[in-house]
């Protein structure tokens, strides 16, 4: 199809979605506009319901006031039971006594000192409400008026008759409650709504001109067509209306409305300007992409070619890399058998020679102990101390190459048990010491029960040995989850070590304090290591000097 053709089907499509878009937009503009309304309705319901509730529960208190003086004809200590009221019925500014119309009591009187002594029948502006609230002998609501006391408010009167006179009951005076209109509008949350975006306006009607009289009203005005409700009050009706403060019809959503109207209008007309334009168009197209295609199969080839080059190489590389991988291993395992069994047969055959050397030792002392001075006693001594610490070590050095060679035999093995055990006969060597162990239950691994047990010997021997200056020593042995993986540890609260030495922790004969301050050759540590990483764990830890140290490991 031509340009002129489908530009005019074009713009006919647009108008068309134009005229059915309007007609949409104007519905759903409806609809809003009636969601809106019965929402405000609710909510001029729900203050007016307010509003009415606390004008009945604060004039309540006239009736008690007036119940009382008809019974007993006096109040006694009006400012306790005015404070009382005050407090139980709520939204009362002050409550007044005004026998023979005249107030004499006010509670509470600061901020209502003008309005003492005031003579309620003899003020023009209160005479006409006096009078015919003595006449209909019921409560009364004046107001909104203005206060003598400064401000506007409501008052509420209900004249109070007491035994007496030559009709068994003559008029006492007034009780009265007064409530401010700011908190009246506060307790109605209309200051509230009109925060969030509404208007209101309440009014009484005036029963000498059947006209409604707006006495409180928003800082913005109502929209047109408010939403209205009607409630009684004592001698009279009041109207709450309300309305959005902008309007039952927001522009800007309605501008929004169209503006999405046009912006599809556009769209539509494009696609089938595009589409009645697509055979020619498309024509163009294939033939470019089909030369884009030749060239991308003539690429795609070539590349192709070179990755079947590339993957042959890789997996010939691959082939090789894994062929020196498993020459390599086998030459490591060799090598580590044959370092292991090194390690145990120089340790093995440097017993007899040192067993010489101590054995002729002792002999010089104990035979020719008389014969030598005492110079000579302490080199053969210091012989033979030294001959009990390299036998000491050889033997930890035997034990230390065994676990390498040792056949697991894995069980449930339950540590707590085990910890304890441990525990108590570190407790038996050293009953003098106090020492507060900490053990979790039911801690349970899949282990080498005799190589787990040796693991905790030295792991809460070492945390008892560093305690052993430590008044109030505490050893705890406990696990937590980390990574989704168990960890076990044991922690104290004895000399501790420096963070920055820790990788020294776990080498042979490694020690962080002389053998002056604590006791040991430095391969129980080795020998922990050794034993977790046999069950494929391992183990790490953290300290600092004077404070402690605590020993992670996992399995």
């Amino acid at each position: 199809m031509n340009m002129s053709r489908a530009a005019g089907w074009a713009a006919l499509v647009f108008f068309a979605f134009m005229a059915v878009g309007t007609l949409i937009v104007e519905q759903v503009e409806k609809t809003r506009e009636h969601d809106r309304r019965q929402i405000v309705s609710q909510l001029a319901a729900s203050s007016a319901y307010t509003l009415e509730r606390q004008l009945s529960r604060s004039l309540s208190a006239t009736y008690a006031l007036a119940s009382i003086l008809h019974q007993y004809g006096e109040v006694r200590d009006f400012d306790e039971l005015a404070r009382e009221m005050i407090r139980t019925y709520g939204g009362i500014s002050s409550l007044q006594l005004a026998p023979g119309g005249v107030i004499f009591n006010i509670y509470p009187l600061a901020g209502n000192e003008k309005a003492f002594g005031h003579d309620l029948l003899r003020d023009p502006q209160r005479r006409t409400e006096a009078l015919k609230a003595i006449e209909s002998r019921q409560l009364t609501l004046a107001g909104p008026v203005k206060l003598i006391q400064g401000g506007v408010g409501v008052i509420g009167r209900l004249p109070v008759f007491v035994r007496g006179g030559e009709t068994g009951e003559r008029f006492w005076g007034f009780a009265t409650v007064l409530m401010r209109l700011e908190d009246l509008l506060v307790a109605s949350n209309l200051a509230q709504l009109e925060q969030h975006g509404y208007a209101y306006d309440l009014a009484r009607l005036n029963p000498d001109t059947t006209r409604w009289e707006s006495f409180a009203r928003s800082r913005r005005p109502l929209a047109a067509g408010p939403v209205n409700f009607v409630f009684d009050v004592p001698n009279g009706k009041w109207r709450l209306s309300m309305t959005p403060a902008s309007g039952w019809r927001t522009s800007l959503v309605v501008a929004l409305d169209y503006a999405l109207l046009a912006i599809f209008s556009v769209a539509v007309t494009a696609l089938i300007y595009i589409l009645l334009r697509q055979p020619e168009l498309l024509q163009v197209v294939v033939q470019k992409r089909t030369a884009e295609l030749c060239e991308s199969n003539r690429r795609l080839e070539d590349e192709i070619r070179q990755r079947t080059r590339a993957e042959k190489e890789v997996r010939r590389l691959n082939a090789e890399l894994e062929q020196r991988v498993r020459e390599r291993t086998s030459q490591l395992e060799v090598s580590n058998r044959e370092l292991e069994s090194f390690s145990y047969s120089v340790s093995h055959d440097l017993r007899a020679p040192l067993r010489h050397i101590e054995g002729y030792s002792r002999i010089l002392l104990d035979d020719f102990g008389d014969r030598i001075g005492e110079e000579e006693k302490q080199y053969l001594e210091r012989i033979c101390r030294s001959s009990d610490r390299m036998k000491e070590l050889i033997d930890n050095l035997l034990k230390l190459a065994r676990f390498s060679r040792w056949d697991l035999q894995m069980k449930s093995v339950d540590l707590s048990s085990l910890a304890r055990q441990v525990a108590e006969e570190l407790q038996s060597e050293e009953p003098q010491r106090r020492v507060t162990f900490r053990i979790a239950d039911k801690l349970t691994v899949f282990a080498d029960a005799e190589l787990i047990r040796i693991a905790l010997e030295n792991l809460l021997g070492n945390a008892w040995k560093y305690t052993g200056r430590t008044e109030n020593a505490v050893i705890e042995f406990d696990a937590a989850e980390s990574d989704g993986r168990r960890v076990f540890f044991v922690r104290d609260n004895g000399a501790g070590f420096e963070m920055k030495h820790a990788d020294k922790l776990f080498g042979v004969f490694q020690r962080l304090h002389s053998a002056t301050e604590f006791e040991g050759v430095g391969i129980g540590l080795a020998t922990v290591q050794r034993i977790v990483q046999r069950h494929g764990g391992r183990i790490w830890a953290e300290g600092e000097m004077g404070k402690g140290a605590t020993f992670y490991f996992t399995l």
